[in-house]
């Protein structure tokens, strides 16, 4: 672990106001998103979205980089940013997967809810593919 990951870290613990923390290191913490460990920048998103003024294209790269329990959490954590309808594509893509439950299981949790034919297209492929998960 890298000393700006030890920051992010004792940020998201602190007993202290987190959201003006947030806040005050929004800049810094995007700026070396890239550089973080994937348990950093899994703690690092609920940071950025607390600080707020941050918008979901900027930290989304970072599910190319995750892998597993990571890559998991993070989908939950975007799913959870105000403009994450914006990004349904995201969201679509991850639906079509049948190798990796939990990841689907995940993507199903975590998809933005918005009224839209495709989405609707998706859910339906996934109920047909896991009937039995509707017994």
């Amino acid at each position: 672990m890298g000393l700006f990951d030890q920051v992010v870290y004792e940020l998201y613990h602190t007993p202290a106001e987190r959201k003006d923390l947030a806040k005050s290191w929004r800049e810094r913490i995007l700026d070396k998103l890239s550089e973080l460990s994937p348990e950093t920048y899994c703690i690092a998103i609920p940071l950025l979205r607390m600080g707020g003024e941050v918008k979901l294209e900027q930290v989304a790269f970072l599910l190319d980089k995750a892998e597993g329990r990571e890559k998991r959490e993070l989908l939950y954590d975007l799913g959870r940013f105000p403009d994450a309808k914006e990004h349904l594509e995201i969201w679509l893509d991850f639906l079509r997967e049948r190798e990796d439950l939990e990841l689907l299981h995940y993507a199903l949790l975590s998809v933005p809810r918005v009224n839209d034919p495709r989405l609707r297209e998706a859910l339906f492929k996934v109920q047909e593919a896991f009937p039995f998960a509707l017994e």
